[in-house]
């Protein structure tokens, strides 16, 4: 089997476990494993499936990858790990000045696959987060297959998204139109990571005419997984609530607050977002209520 190694200087005060957060999908993730100084992760690469491991020791990051894609999952650690990023200083706002000092160790990580992690984002439409977790954990299982490593599973095959029956998706509690987009996806997998590679506008631009796929998907996917640092997402029930209690205090807000309040942080303005997720900055819950998003 593959095995390929490497290591990577930490930078000062860089936060493994804030840059790589959302990685997991849940502490029951079955692809992913986190802890404070270790990280693996199973997914599909151009040449077969890798496992990647990386652990934090002392003032190194050493990453290990077996599998047929071994050598493509070393490549993509270093933008997976965020070691080209570097945070901005928001000035001019106390408030977001905090933020940034408190969170000036987490990276914006690039995945190496854009299409895998919508994936996850398209699981989330519509429904609680914690309800896209279990049913990610339902569709890993049954799609995926045993990792490399031994101890992980991977996720899905684009092949094996597109060629399954909205009756299998359903069975795994998948809304029928989160289905469709799952299989649209599958068939369009590799177009897709075609069109982040190549660069970001023509991927919004092409993802606009992909049915199920709308703004909130595109800007949710680039402002976690991709290292756009002004991504905005828009029509999420909870995140104008989140960014207006961070910066104002106040507890309700909408989507056209939140851009005005986010404005004087452009080209940044996603990155305080991601720092405000990972902070898990948000006014006391009065409901249980689903996100809404508008994609469908």
């Amino acid at each position: 089997m593959n095995r390929t190694v490497c290591s990577f200087d930490k930078p000062n005060r860089y936060d493994f476990w804030g840059t790589l957060r959302f990685l997991r999908f849940g502490i029951g993730d079955p692809t992913t494993t986190l802890t404070k100084n270790s990280f693996q992760q199973a997914r599909w690469y151009p040449s077969g499936p890798a496992s990647l491991r990386l652990n934090l020791a002392g003032q190194a990051i050493n990453a290990e990858a077996v599998g047929p894609g071994a050598q493509e999952a070393i490549d993509s650690a270093h933008d997976l790990l965020g070691l080209s990023d570097h945070p901005a200083k928001l000035t001019g706002d106390p408030a977001a000045e905090r933020i940034a000092l408190q969170c000036q160790g987490i990276r914006l990580g690039r995945c190496a696959s854009f299409a895998s992690q919508l994936v996850t984002i398209i699981l989330q439409l519509r429904i609680e987060w914690q309800q896209a977790a279990s049913q990610w954990r339902r569709l890993c299982y049954t799609l995926g297959d045993d990792a490399p490593c031994g101890t992980l599973r991977l996720p899905a095959h684009a092949d094996a998204l597109r060629h399954a029956s909205l009756l299998q998706l359903r069975r795994l509690n998948i809304a029928e139109q989160q289905a469709r987009t799952l299989k649209e996806v599958g068939r369009l997998f590799n177009r897709i990571d075609q069109w982040a590679a190549h660069s970001v506008g023509e991927l919004r631009h092409r993802l606009g005419f992909v049915r199920g796929i709308g703004p909130w998907s595109t800007e949710m996917t680039l402002a976690l997984y991709w290292a756009e640092s002004d991504a905005v997402p828009l029509g999420d029930y909870a995140l104008p609530h989140s960014v207006a209690y961070a910066l104002t205090g106040a507890h309700r807000s909408d989507d056209a607050h939140m851009l005005k309040l986010l404005e004087p942080f452009r080209p940044d303005r996603g990155r305080l977002i991601r720092w405000i997720m990972g902070s898990n900055i948000a006014p006391p819950r009065r409901s249980s209520r689903a996100r809404r998003m508008h994609d469908y």
